[in-house]
Order: structure tokens, then sequence, then C-alpha cells
């Protein structure tokens, strides 16, 4: 089936909230390439649905005995988005899960596992920085026939966008940040001011004034950890600080319970992130680059700042968006709204530059 000169395309009915929960491919016919299911004309435009989403999952050598795990869904010639996931350390399953299916609708949509997390392999301490996880989206990128894609960074994959950018102009068509980190110290100090309220509500008032200290601090924070173990005595409500209500607390833990991958991977994953700390660099500011943005953030997200919104005003091509009543975790948060959002953003984008 011939590819149309020109891409645009419809959003079919939203399904349930909870459709990354419960995902179906019936009534959508299988073709022998990549996953393309049909092309109808409507209106006069194309609207591409895929099949099973075209679901492709390999190991991909990017250097002598090193090998990443990708997930790779949609019709091949579609436009591509690459998902850069956060943790650090944290591997692409929780996206793919909640959204691979739902964007592999009308683009194609790849995520991998940095090396040493989760399912690629493992790798050196010392080789886990931002330069060397570039690199390896290059060679992922090459490997899978892309010319250009738009990259996606998730929270600490911000920097790694960035550095990619930087780096590769020409193999990036976009950029999404999605409530990703730009400046790490201040996206520390804003996240601490959350970290106080819910130590008040534990009724641990020393430790929420420490977090208000910290946040306040007029030095330069140039070490994480105080603020990495101050945050871990949150115990059980660690995770209460990513989220909007309970409601999207929830629904994280409806998405995690449906992982079927070892424990132990996850582990190794965690024992990961202290390698991954590096500082993030406002100097390699999204403005400094001639790619499209879209800046989209949680209304209750901890980490991306209001001086960092602010900043991303105008840029290029440009847009913002905020979801309500969510907070770190968008994607899975309001799934539907989410997918539409990056969708008909991409798709407008297609359609100005081509």
């Amino acid at each position: 089936m011939a590819q149309p000169s020109a891409w645009s395309w419809t959003w079919s009915a939203a399904e349930p909230a909870a459709a990354c929960l419960a995902q179906s491919s019936a009534g959508v016919q299988r073709s022998p390439i990549g996953g393309i299911g049909r092309f109808w004309m409507s209106d006069g435009r194309w609207l591409l649905q895929t099949s099973d989403n075209g679901r492709r999952e390999r190991q991909i050598q990017v250097c002598d005995e090193l090998e990443l795990f990708v997930d790779d869904r949609g019709w091949a010639g579609a436009p591509a988005l690459l998902h850069i996931h956060g943790g650090p350390g944290q591997g692409c399953w929780d996206f793919m899960f909640a959204q691979g299916e739902l964007l592999a609708r009308h683009l194609r949509v790849v995520g991998v596992d940095q090396r040493g997390c989760l399912r690629s392999d493992d790798a050196p301490m010392n080789e886990l920085d931002q330069a060397t996880l570039v690199r390896d989206y290059e060679v992922v990128r090459r490997a899978l026939g892309v010319g250009q894609w738009t990259i996606l960074g998730h929270s600490a994959g911000g920097p790694t966008v960035l550095e990619y950018v930087s780096r590769h102009p020409e193999s990036v068509q976009a950029v999404i940040l999605d409530n990703a980190v730009v400046d790490g110290e201040a996206s520390t100090r804003h996240r601490m001011r959350k970290v106080a309220s819910l130590f008040e509500l534990q009724s641990r008032s020393d430790l929420a004034a420490r977090a208000r200290g910290l946040a306040g601090r007029p030095e330069p924070i140039v070490d994480p950890q105080e603020s990495i173990d101050l945050m871990h005595q949150l115990g059980g409500d660690y995770m209460s600080q990513f989220f909007h209500s309970d409601g999207g607390l929830r629904a994280w833990r409806a998405v995690m319970s449906a992982c079927d991958l070892e424990p132990s991977l996850w582990e190794r994953d965690v024992a990961r992130r202290p390698a991954c700390r590096w500082s993030s660099r406002p100097d390699r500011h999204a403005r400094e680059h001639r790619a499209a943005v879209f800046d989209d953030v949680g209304e209750s997200d901890p980490i991306t700042t209001p001086r960092q919104v602010e900043a991303h005003r105008g840029l290029h091509l440009g847009q913002q968006h905020c979801f309500p009543a969510t907070g770190h975790f968008a994607f899975l948060e309001r799934p539907q709204e989410y997918a539409e959002v990056l969708t008909t953003w991409i798709a407008g984008l297609v359609a100005k530059v081509g």
C-alpha cells in the first residue's frame, strides 16, 4: 500500500480512560508491512491506523558486546517519535505500556531501555553519561532506518534530549519536553517545597523545615544526595509527591501491577541511578536550537518549575500544554488526552514543514 503524498491525521473517538489497561486490536486488518492496518480517506484527509500497532521488540547492538532493548511500534513509514526515559534509569516500560498502542495508531513510536537499565545489557558505571546515551540513540536511529524523529524527554530525560539536539540537530525534527528537568538545581528546589508539604501532612515538622530550608538555601546545591535522602524519608508517601491526587497514584499502581518483568531488573535499575546523576546544564537551553519545541507539564508536577515554563514561551514553532489534575506522569494519569495532544501537535508540525 502506497504512502500518501502529504500526511495529515484525524483523531479517532476517545476510548475509556483505562484504555491502556484494556487494549484491543479487534476489527483492524493486518498487513505484511510492519504494522500498517488501514488507510481511509475522510474529507480529503488520510487517516492512518495500525493493526496491533506493529509491535516489534528487538535487541540492537550499539557497541561491542552491548545490546539495547528496543520497543518499536507502528508503521515504519509514519512520523517517528523516540521516547527518552527519565529516572535516571527508569526504562521505557511504563511509557510504552500506557502510550505505545495509543500513539502507534498515528505515529511510529520507539522506546529504548538505556544501557544498564531494565531489559538492556548491563554497562560499566563510568559509561552512563549523556554523550554515551546520545551515541546509543543515534545507533538505534540508523538501525531502524529513521531519517529524522521527534525526541521526547520525560523528567530526567530532558537533559539527554537537549544534549541530543545539540550534537545531532540533523537527526531531530522536533523536541518534546515532558515534565522535564532542564535546570537540575532549580527542579530540586521546586520539588523540596512539595516534599515539605507532605512532611507536614505526616506531622513531621522537623523534616518539613529541612526540606523548606533546602529549597531556600542561598548557596548552590552541588550534591543532589541530600535532597534524595530527605525525600526517601517520606517512606510510603514517597510516590505521592509525583501525583496531583490519590487517583493518579492509584492509576500508576494499576499500571505497575501489570508489569511482568522480573523484580531483579527493577532493582538493577535503581542501583544504576547514582551513576546517572549528572547535573543538567541550563546553558543547553532549548532556545539555542532551531528544532520545534513542545513543552508539556502536569498541573501539580514537582519537577518543572514556573520559571522553566515561562522561559520556553515563544520558542521556534513551539507550543505549551498544561494537563489539568495531573502530576509528573500525565502519560498514564490522562492517557487519552496525552496521546491526542501529542499526536495533534506532531501532525500540525508535519503539515507546516512538509
